[in-house]
């Protein structure tokens, strides 16, 4: 995760305002609640009109339980998916994003939102069970071997 951060946060990808991350084949929404970042030294006043909704008690009342994720999907996606450098491991095609900059270690279960604990034989569910295994346009260009990236 750090490598994807310190890419983000790099005057390369300046244009990028938004960092989101996808790393589970069930991470199919645009934005999820806890994986994402803005950068307020680079858009500090559009993101906070962005987000002003939600300082509306009657529209943030909609939103129980879960509603983050459908909040970021109903008021914020829309307005940030081409100013976002995007990382994805499963949905990238359909949602958009590049591969993971490293190769998710084979033997574990570790991913980006893990429910703790995480990365342990008790959280293992078969990561190498070829349900898992992340699909070829989601992988490096030059490390399609990488089949759980």
């Amino acid at each position: 995760e750090t490598e994807t951060i310190d890419m983000w946060t790099s005057n390369k990808q300046q244009k990028y305002i938004f960092h989101i991350a996808r790393d589970n084949r069930y991470h199919n929404v645009p934005i999820l609640g806890g994986l994402w970042g803005a950068s307020l030294a680079r858009a500090r006043r559009y993101l906070f009109n962005l987000f002003k909704p939600m300082l509306i008690p009657s529209i943030a009342q909609q939103y129980k339980g879960a509603g983050d994720q459908q909040f970021l999907w109903d008021n914020i996606w829309k307005n940030v998916k081409t100013r976002s450098l995007i990382f994805d491991s499963y949905s990238c095609e359909p949602l958009g994003g590049q591969p993971f900059l490293s190769q998710r270690p084979v033997a574990d279960n570790c991913f980006l939102g893990c429910i703790r604990p995480c990365c342990t034989k008790a959280t293992f569910r078969g990561s190498q069970n070829p349900n898992n295994t992340c699909p070829p346009v989601c992988r490096p260009k030059h490390h399609q071997d990488w089949i759980y990236c």
